[in-house]
């Protein structure tokens, strides 16, 4: 039985096991560059971001799933692109918050509460991006309160929405629209027992990957 993943990436050990096992997504690694790239720029570009001066990011990560591939990756790139661009960082708390909106507030608070020094906020994911927000937001950050740079992933609408109203830094857009109509079309070619190729899907392929660019947010 043909089987078309898609968003969540598999292990490439399970991607051999059958040979007609697609996945269709983004490259997770992509998305952690381009936040890292940016939060670097960002970083060298604002001076008052550095609010203790001495030249070292002071940095909290919100993971999603533990063990999840996008997870890994986003965060594993992100840090290397920051470390690339030359940023020194410490660490002052990672958590994963499951994706969630909600948990990532929780976790937000307790790193609030156990650190006043924290200069940045990394977060795989745009609801985990929200969360922390509230949270900063509960603690007197942002509006008439000084302005801590968050970053996401997804481009949902809400994150679009708090990058309008001052509040989320940066993120990329996860073209989920694009990823089920590459994933519609392999299906329905491997209903009719034939071979998806670009030309008959439309979209350009890695063996048995499609990979869906991400689309940075510019407002």
């Amino acid at each position: 039985v043909p089987l078309v993943m898609i968003n969540r990436e598999p292990l490439k050990e399970d991607m051999a096991k059958w040979d007609k096992v697609y996945y269709v997504g983004a490259r997770a690694d992509v998305c952690g560059r381009m936040a890292g790239n940016y939060l670097a720029s960002y970083w060298k570009s604002h001076s008052k971001a550095d609010r203790n001066g001495d030249g070292i990011m002071q940095l909290v990560i919100l993971k999603g799933e533990t063990g999840h591939q996008d997870s890994e990756l986003r965060t594993e790139y992100f840090l290397q692109a920051l470390a690339e661009n030359g940023v020194r960082i410490e660490r002052l708390g990672e958590e994963s918050a499951n994706w969630q909106r909600g948990e990532a507030r929780e976790i937000m608070t307790e790193f609030l509460l156990s650190s006043d020094g924290i200069e940045a906020v990394f977060s795989n994911n745009d609801m985990m991006a929200l969360g922390a927000i509230d949270a900063l937001k509960e603690a007197g950050w942002f509006d008439d309160g000084p302005y801590m740079p968050v970053i996401g992933c997804d481009g949902i609408e809400e994150a679009i929405q708090a990058m309008e109203d001052g509040y989320l830094l940066y993120t990329v857009k996860n073209d989920a629209e694009n990823q089920a109509r590459a994933a519609y079309r392999i299906a329905s070619l491997l209903a009719e027992d034939e071979v998806p190729d670009e030309d008959s899907i439309g979209y350009e392929m890695d063996g048995r990957y499609v990979w869906i660019p991400y689309q940075e947010i510019v407002l």
